[in-house]
Order: C-alpha cells, then structure tokens, then sequence
C-alpha cells in the first residue's frame, strides 16, 4: 500500500492518487512563513523562493490600511476587484472602493532572482524606513512590514491603521466574499 493511501486510511479518511496529489498541490500554493530580510536603498526586495513560486508572476502590491504592503497573486487580486465592479457603478461604496484600490495598488513583476521594486511613496506609506523588513506568509497573500510595526500592530492593530481606509478595505472584503 503507498503512503498517501496508508495515510488516508489510518487518518479515517480514503483519498486516492489524484485526490491526494490536488491536496498537495493546494498546500504548495499557498503562501507561508515568516522572513526577516532587508529592502536596499532603490527599494528591491527579494523574496524566498518558495513564497516567490507561491507568489506568481506578476503580482500586485497593495498598502493595506493596515499598515503594511501586501502583495496579492494576480488571481486572488482580480477576485477584489470583480466584487467591487458588481457594485452599482455610481454608488458611494462603489467609488470609494475603485478608487482606494487604485491608488494603492500596482501590478508588478519579480525579475530571475526574486527582486521586486516598491515605489518610494508605497515605502512611505507603509512605514519602511529602515533597510529591515518581514515578509509574512498569509496563505493566499503575503505582508511586508516594518519590524517595529508589525509589533505595535501585534499589540493594537488599531495604532497603525490609516483613518477610514481601514473600513473601506473592509467592505471590499466582504463583497469579495459575497456577504
């Protein structure tokens, strides 16, 4: 008997080849981990490989109201903003989602080694003043952060959240998921 059949049976549940391979193939889709690594004076920062692949190529940054910058799959981002244009296109919610995930949002590219560029002003919105940096694996996105924020963030998510922006993002979220 091979192992993922062993496995299934003696975990109570039966899952053959294939179903085994699909649930392999999920988990290393998704983004996970945590990095301490540095962003260079031009801004590039270069990610792990397995969060790379994770990842995709391209990707969108995004500053989240949170605090920090995202970085979405090209997939994960479009699900956003389909939800959002489903929306009546001249409401107030409507207007104030496109224009939030405009804004603070761009498409971007990693080149061979993993390196992207954050912009100067993505950088200043989201805190990274010095050269340190986290990358957290959020599963199915990941997180840049300062160090120092990401701990005051940890203590009160409230103290580096940006006015109302947080309550927009929010509500784009929750279209996204059909609530």
């Amino acid at each position: 008997m091979d192992a993922a059949l062993a496995f299934g049976i003696s975990g109570g549940l039966y899952m053959d080849k294939a179903q085994w391979s699909h649930e392999i193939e999920e988990l290393e889709a998704q983004i996970t981990g945590t990095e301490v690594t540095s962003i260079d004076d031009k801004g590039r920062v270069r990610l792990p490989k397995k969060m790379q692949d994770a990842l995709g190529n391209p990707f969108v940054l995004f500053v989240h109201p949170s605090g920090c910058i995202t970085a979405y799959p090209v997939h994960r981002w479009n699900s956003l903003v389909r939800a959002v244009r489903a929306l009546p296109e001249w409401s107030e919610q409507h207007q104030k989602a496109m224009g939030y995930l405009g804004e603070n949002s761009m498409p971007i590219s990693a080149d061979a080694q993993g390196r992207f560029v954050v912009s100067r002003p993505f950088r200043d919105l989201a805190g990274l003043k010095s050269n340190d940096i986290m990358v957290i694996g959020c599963i199915d996105y990941l997180e840049i952060w300062s160090p120092a924020d990401r701990q005051t963030y940890l203590a009160n998510p409230e103290s580096v959240a940006r006015g109302n922006s947080k309550k927009i993002f929010q509500e784009v979220v929750e279209l996204a998921r059909g609530r």
